[in-house]
């Protein structure tokens, strides 16, 4: 008899192999680490290529806003209009807008951010100062994400003007960041409402007989350059830099001479002012 069959061994059953997730393995810690480190390189490099703000605060902004102040006369008279086509229009108001004191108003109306804005005040900072003395600037960039980015400039904001011929307005209403920092008076409001109907800054009025909307010159002239290199290149007629900013600030100081009646003569009697004046009427 054939002996009985013997059972199989009985062999210990494989467990199924172990599928871990993905989202509990290392992948994901490396992806996070990959994008922080992402976020801290663009910061960096966002950094490093805006115009760093400036250090010497309110003292280096008066040594600045001291040298376009004295830009030589010679200089003026042989730029004359510059580059600038006329930048204020008539309005053919016959009524002269006056502060309480009798004084021809000059209204500015502009905001930080703005790369126009940024590019009229060195013109302005000029010509005011031609009737009166403009103190307490700030030195400051336009925004870093506008067209002319970091375009440097002054701030009106905090600013004060003395004079015995003219009543310079002025207001920045919108800070670098987009944040509104101030409101314009109920003058200005109604001059911008009257004369600007686009809404476009930077806006100037000059005694409600000429009005500006927008810079007289593009900032593109001043791109790459710092507050030192622009106050040097005034001094040179031969420079883009200055065939600019003094042409255009030429036409604002005759423009206020129209307003003021030719006062005072230190600013109305150089022969490229009279002959600007000429071309308003004056």
């Amino acid at each position: 008899m054939a002996p009985p069959a013997r059972p199989a061994p009985v062999r210990p059953s494989r467990r199924p192999p172990v599928t871990r997730s993905w989202w509990r393995g290392p992948g994901p810690i490396v992806i996070a680490v990959v994008g922080v480190l992402a976020i801290v390189s663009g910061l960096l490099f966002i950094s490093q290529h805006q115009t760093p703000p400036p250090s010497g605060g309110n003292t280096q902004a008066a040594q600045i806003a001291a040298q376009v102040q004295d830009v030589p006369a010679s200089v003026s008279a042989q730029i004359g209009a510059g580059g600038v086509a006329r930048p204020l229009d008539p309005t053919g108001s016959a009524t002269l807008l006056k502060d309480s004191a009798g004084l021809p108003m000059v209204i500015y109306i502009g905001a930080d951010y703005c790369p126009f804005c940024a590019a009229e005040r060195w013109s302005l900072v000029l010509a005011m100062s031609r009737f009166g003395q403009l103190s307490n600037l700030s030195l400051g960039t336009s925004s870093s994400t506008d067209s002319y980015p970091n375009t440097a400039t002054f701030s009106f904001t905090g600013a004060k003007f003395q004079s015995s011929y003219v009543d310079f307005s002025f207001v920045e209403t919108t800070s670098r960041s987009g944040q509104t920092i101030a409101s314009p008076t109920a003058i200005q409001q109604s001059q911008f409402n009257q004369y600007d109907s686009g809404g476009s800054i930077p806006f100037i009025d000059v005694g409600s007989r000429f009005v500006q909307v927008g810079s007289g010159y593009a900032p593109d002239v001043l791109q790459g350059m710092n507050w030192t290199q622009i106050v040097t290149a005034l001094g040179s007629p031969g420079s883009a830099v200055a065939n600019d900013v003094v042409g255009n600030a030429n036409w604002i100081t005759a423009a206020i001479c129209v307003a003021t009646a030719n006062q005072p003569a230190s600013a109305c009697s150089p022969r490229e002012i009279v002959a600007l004046e000429k071309q308003f009427g004056g």
